[in-house]
């Protein structure tokens, strides 16, 4: 019956390498970046794809000669969409503004893509960074149900008996390893 209690401390050593792994990934920030040179005028532009954690993501831009822009951050549903009818339904949209330094919640893993509107009459020259910062919230909860899996299996080796210990005992029983001892006289 041992079985629960193993288990258990394998539940909370999965749940110790996930807590390791998830401080170590929020303390290490990951930077990329984005933009485009000479974007026309009236034209829309895509980035890259980046794959991105449900954690803060801190959005940094600028253009040159302060042209105002559009910026708008899509998952992969509504990139989809867009393609589809040309609608918007960003996670994070930006408008019009030349510069920007901002920390938005990214609420799902998933792949993302800027989308960056040019409304001027000239071309315009941006350039971006993102920066991925903070706990991912889904490697936490996987962290924290592992680990009351963990205590719950440990919690429950502890109210449950072996099968040998249900059993009642009749008054003539002898134990297993006793031997009957004769006197010679």
């Amino acid at each position: 019956m041992k079985k629960f209690s193993r288990t258990g401390m394998f539940f909370l050593a999965i749940s110790l390498a996930l807590f390791i792994t998830t401080l170590q990934r929020a303390y290490s920030p990951i930077s990329s970046s984005f933009g485009n040179s000479e974007l026309g005028a009236k034209s829309w532009t895509e980035s890259g794809q980046f794959f991105l954690g449900p954690q803060n993501l801190e959005i940094s831009f600028s253009t040159a000669k302060q042209q105002n822009v559009s910026v708008y951050l899509l998952d992969t549903e509504a990139l989809e969409k867009w393609h589809q009818t040309r609608r918007l339904t960003p996670i994070v949209a930006i408008e019009n503004a030349s510069t920007q330094v901002a920390t938005y919640d990214i609420p799902k893993r998933d792949l993302y893509t800027f989308l960056i509107y040019n409304p001027n009459q000239t071309p315009v020259n941006i350039g971006g960074n993102l920066t991925q910062i903070g706990l991912e919230k889904d490697l936490l909860l996987a962290t924290i149900i592992t680990a009351i899996i963990g205590i719950v299996l440990m919690t429950l080796q502890r109210f449950i008996k072996p099968a040998d210990q249900n059993k009642p005992v009749s008054p003539n029983a002898q134990p297993k390893n006793s031997q009957t001892i004769s006197s010679v006289g």
